[in-house]
């Protein structure tokens, strides 16, 4: 119902009644619960460009190094190839523009390991938010050299399907029950970059602790 009163003016002035002020808030209310999962899920999309982004340029200072240093990889150990801090073993950090930035993943909410250890956020823990294939491990081989065994980028029979570096909760150990593991979505699918330069949201495969093995996509 609609109420009217007259002015002394001799205008009218309408006023909404309480029961439609409750139509109109419904109604608002039922349009925020319809669009807000799509403003969800449009942020984390661009999120996980800005990650797959942070990657691809790690990528392209790989190609550089590896001109420069014989095609053999970077020696490092699982999180120090690239980061925040000067760390001498971040060795590709000359290579790259804004270390801080490309170091960290928006997406980074820390990680669960299966006994127990906790972290909030790898980037402030670790220096970054990115783990490297730093030995045979978790269903991947060796891709980081050390002083004892040099390996050149040559040596790698599939280039589009040898990891580099990932996401830092990739390996199976980091189970998705536990929310800080899903960083992009509630799959074990991360960003990965592989040492022909490409970048790809990858599904792994859960059970991967074995011998590496092609048919997982990745090696």
């Amino acid at each position: 119902m609609v109420v009217v009163r007259q002015c002394i003016t001799g205008t009218l002035r309408r006023h909404f009644t309480l029961i439609e002020l409750l139509v109109v808030i419904s109604i608002i209310s039922v349009l925020i619960s319809i669009l807000m999962p799509s403003v969800i899920k449009a942020r984390e999309v661009t999120r996980r460009a800005v990650c797959a982004s942070n990657l691809s340029q790690v990528g392209k200072a790989l190609q550089v190094y590896y001109d420069e240093n014989d095609h053999v990889t970077p020696i490092g150990t699982w999180f120090n190839m690239f980061g925040r801090g000067n760390d001498t073993s971040d060795v590709l950090n000359p290579y790259l523009g804004r270390v801080e930035k490309i170091a960290s993943c928006p997406s980074d909410v820390g990680q669960h390991m299966t006994n127990g250890n906790k972290s909030d956020n790898l980037f402030e823990t670790l220096g970054t938010s990115y783990q490297n294939q730093r030995r045979q491990a978790f269903g991947a081989s060796q891709f980081m050299s050390d002083n004892d065994d040099r390996i050149t980028v040559m040596s790698f029979t599939d280039p589009s399907e040898k990891l580099v570096t990932a996401d830092y909760v990739w390996h199976y150990n980091r189970p998705i029950v536990y929310p800080q593991n899903q960083w992009h979505s509630n799959t074990r699918r991360l960003n990965v970059l592989f040492v022909d330069g490409h970048v790809e949201f990858f599904h792994f495969p859960y059970a991967s602790p074995g011998q590496p093995d092609p048919a997982n996509g990745y090696y």
